[in-house]
């Protein structure tokens, strides 16, 4: 009995170290797993930290995008900190109108990680844009032939709903932006860029025809940004019609900001000292034509002005010396039919312009509709000549309308109305920018161009530039649309 016990006696330990040998391996596997998670988890923790400060970097350079940022380049950097690291931004152009790309590497401890993605950018100066509602206008260029006949348009393009194009028509330079709508172009279109290759953006589900008669097959991109225009309302009314009172009587040429010095007023801020003679309907103020206090609801003014067969105001030869760079922020020479319109001028009513030059940069606001009457045939630049590139800095004439706005001959500028622009008539001729609620050129054998320099000489007042009166929210909004996004 003695000896089984002492055989039982050594199983029992061989049993026992074999436990502690089991649960120690358990223990070091336990300990070298939660030390290799430990280790996981910070490494994940960095890359996080990482990922995190790349896309920071991103986000604020998107923010915070202008086209001015590269400087005549092609590319440009910049770097930036995060409570979690640095991190390395590189922009750059892709040859595609509107279409950058951005890289942003972050650095958070001795990792990094990038981040890459393609967007679009676009001043709402920079684009033709009619962008009523698809119900309001179901085809933003008019209807039946409307571009029909050796049209030709120039530069960038953005339309709501449906577009059909054929005939004889130029699309040059491009890009054409459809949003919410099909488009159908023709085999006798033209479709020309540069770079032999046209850009055309459209909202996903929507079908493309294209069979236009050039060699070069179009680039199709399903991405086209929703844009809101920012319509003349009655705040944009109130903010116009106080901007004008004021300038009526500061003896400065339009904004202040320009140091242009005029003799409107004896007595500064005093507009009832206004030395010339106003034009009809005039108020207190030289500049608003209405009862000078208040305005009409939306399109429901009454004091209509046509501005044409009578003088008024001064400028060169009337009230300042011949060959004077100065005149009245609001002016009209009826014998040589140049307008003079600084700053900002409000009409409480329609506007009807029959003038065939004009001198200055400035806004006129119309709370009704406008027509333009080019006499001769053209209203452009006073300094202009037909067919070249007259709008600058110190010449560039705005019209804000709050109804429709009717185009007859060849004009030089900005519009942007509430309601439709017209080009009427054959051989109808602009260059500038618009933006509308619907384009509609009505006759053949018309050109329509974009001119790049417009954002820079956008004159004060106008929707959307910089100078709305508006102020934030408003004022020199650009857009900003995500594209592509990788992470490597």
């Amino acid at each position: 009995m003695r000896s089984i016990l002492k055989s039982d006696d050594g199983f029992v330990l061989f049993v026992v170290l074999g436990a502690i040998a089991v649960i120690t391996a358990i223990a070091m596997g336990g300990f070298f797993l939660a030390q290799q998670s430990v280790a996981e988890s910070r490494r994940v923790q960095t890359e996080s930290k990482a990922f995190q400060v790349a896309s920071s970097g991103l986000d604020r350079e998107l923010a915070t995008f202008s086209v001015a940022n590269f400087n005549g380049n092609s590319t440009y950097t910049r770097t930036g900190t995060t409570p979690d690291g640095q991190y390395n931004i590189n922009v750059g152009s892709t040859g595609v109108p509107f279409m950058y790309t951005i890289s942003a590497l972050g650095r958070s401890s001795n990792t990094s990680e990038t981040v890459r993605q393609t967007f679009f950018y676009m001043d709402l100066w920079d684009v033709f844009i009619g962008a009523g509602t698809n119900g309001d206008f179901p085809n933003p260029f008019g209807s039946g032939g409307s571009l029909n006949g050796n049209c030709s348009l120039t530069g960038p393009f953005y339309v709501k709903g449906n577009v059909s194009m054929n005939s004889q028509l130029n699309l040059n330079n491009g890009p054409l932006f459809v949003r919410d709508g099909d488009l159908n172009i023709w085999a006798n279109v033209q479709m020309y860029s540069a770079n032999n290759v046209y850009s055309v953006f459209m909202t996903p589900g929507y079908t493309a025809s294209i069979s236009h008669k050039g060699t070069a097959t179009p680039k199709l991109y399903y991405n086209c940004p929703e844009i809101d225009l920012p319509w003349v309302d009655a705040g944009y009314l109130d903010a116009a019609l106080t901007v004008a009172q004021e300038q009526s009587s500061d003896n400065l040429m339009g904004r202040a900001d320009r140091g242009l010095a005029n003799a409107e007023v004896a007595t500064a801020n005093n507009p009832s000292s206004y030395s010339g003679t106003k034009a009809t309907g005039a108020s207190q103020y030289y500049k608003v034509i209405g009862n000078g206090t208040s305005h009409a609801a939306l399109r429901g003014g009454t004091y209509n002005l046509t501005i044409g067969a009578t003088s008024f105001g001064k400028y060169p030869g009337n009230g300042y010396a011949v060959g004077s760079a100065q005149h009245d922020d609001f002016a009209f020479d009826a014998a040589t039919k140049t307008l003079y319109c600084e700053g900002t001028v409000f009409i409480d009513g329609d506007l009807t312009l029959n003038a065939s030059k004009y001198v200055g940069n400035g806004t006129i606001v119309v709370n009704g509709d406008a027509v333009l009457n080019p006499q001769s045939g053209e209203l452009r630049p006073l300094t202009g000549t037909d067919g070249g590139i007259n709008l600058n800095g110190s010449n560039c004439l705005g019209i804000a309308a709050a109804g429709a706005l009717t185009q007859n001959g060849t004009f030089e500028g900005v519009i942007f109305c509430n309601n439709t622009w017209t080009l009427s008539g054959n051989k109808v001729e602009f260059r500038g920018t618009v933006h509308a609620n619907g384009i509609y050129p009505d006759h053949p054998n018309q050109v329509i161009t974009t001119e790049p320099g417009t954002v820079t000489w956008l004159p004060e007042s106008m929707p959307g530039g910089p100078t709305d009166p508006r102020g934030a929210g408003y004022a020199g909004t650009g857009i900003v649309m995500k594209g592509s996004w990788t992470r490597q």
